[in-house]
């Protein structure tokens, strides 16, 4: 008996119908053998990969929107898990709690034997988005909520040692010119301080990325932000093509100029064009409905059979009741071909690293 979620062995009976899928047993054992193996994710968002008793420890609201956040997938659409989203972050009411937060997620890293990765954290959603929308009463500083995080990344990153973390900073894509400076501002003063690096001077933060649903109203102007953002020394790490109109996210491709992209897959079908650098999540798409195709049928599986370099993540385990691993699971039981998926994939993980390939970083990305 395996100890898979019950969403996910739904999904095997629909996989079933068009392919033969490996045993139960088979599946399990592959999915404890991708457990074990030390590895590198670069997609993956630090609120939602650690556990949920991080939550239930702080002040979780009174009442939820719906049930507890992470037990709601899969989502009907993108909104729906935006609002399972919103109610998790409802929790975190003091500043420290982001600091607790970051050390949680190295902890759970070195738990999972994802060794290296860069993971992105959204303080905009604390700042910026309490202040629009009154989410929760306690609205923190942008540049307070960075810090915090980063004091915790640094207790987490001297506690587990064969760990590391680097991070990308989720501005939005809907923002104004106010709240890009302060972004902007924030990064100026972490990227030039000694709050900013690790004990090797190496800095924390490598890349900015934008959050939200993707939206072209700004386009021009997120251009000129990014290309500000490039003279702190970070790179552009965005959202773009996780379904949806696919000349929107070429668009993107040639406007940004991102060195990595996150999903990029809706113009594979109809373009056969994706980013150079790009990580899918393939579980994560099928449960918040952002492919809506037959799940088999994925541009991750074309797109790793024609040898593009693809990486996989695992999005927001928390709130999608996965992991890495099962991420991993879900790509051999289509393929029957997981390991040798996953050493490819793995590889292109760690191609697709925006650090600078120096001091600790190089170790654990050379595993």
């Amino acid at each position: 008996m395996s100890d898979f979620p019950k969403f996910f062995m739904d999904l095997l009976g629909v996989v079933r119908l068009d392919r033969r899928v490996p045993s139960e047993a088979e599946l399990q054992a592959f999915h404890d053998w991708v457990a074990a193996q030390s590895k590198v994710e670069t997609h993956v968002h630090l609120e939602a990969a650690v556990g949920e008793d991080f939550y239930l420890s702080r002040q979780p609201p009174r009442e939820w929107s719906e049930c507890v956040p992470w037990k709601r997938a899969p989502f009907q659409n993108l909104r729906g898990f935006i609002g399972a989203w919103v109610d998790l972050s409802r929790s975190v009411r003091e500043l420290n709690d982001f600091e607790d937060m970051a050390y949680a997620f190295v902890a759970k890293r070195a738990e999972d034997r994802i060794l290296y990765t860069e993971a992105y954290i959204s303080p905009a959603d604390f700042s910026f988005i309490r202040e629009r929308f009154s989410i929760a009463p306690e609205k923190f500083d942008f540049e307070s909520v960075v810090k915090s995080y980063l004091r915790g990344l640094r207790r987490g990153l001297a506690k587990f040692a064969d760990v590391q973390v680097r991070l990308t900073v989720d501005a939005l894509w809907i923002s104004s010119s106010d709240e890009r400076e302060t972004v902007w501002r924030a990064l100026e003063n972490i990227q030039s301080s000694p709050e900013g690096t690790d004990s090797e001077g190496e800095p924390f933060i490598v890349a900015i990325g934008l959050g939200g649903m993707e939206n072209h109203a700004q386009i021009e102007s997120q251009a000129a932000f990014c290309e500000r953002v490039r003279k702190l020394g970070l790179k552009i790490d965005i959202h773009s093509g996780e379904g949806g109109d696919p000349e929107m996210h070429l668009k993107t491709l040639e406007q940004l100029q991102p060195e990595r992209v996150a999903h990029g897959f809706s113009a594979w079908t109809s373009h056969r064009r994706i980013a150079d650098n790009v990580v899918m999540c393939p579980l994560s798409n099928i449960l918040l409905n952002t492919f809506q195709g037959a799940a088999h049928e994925h541009p991750f599986f074309e797109c790793i059979g024609h040898g593009l370099p693809v990486a996989v993540g695992s999005d927001d385990p928390l709130l999608l009741g996965t992991s890495l691993a099962l991420e991993y699971t879900f790509i051999h039981a289509v393929t029957g071909n997981g390991q040798n998926i996953f050493e490819t994939t793995q590889k292109n993980a760690r191609s697709g690293i925006l650090a600078s390939a120096a001091g600790g970083i190089s170790k654990s990305v050379a595993l």
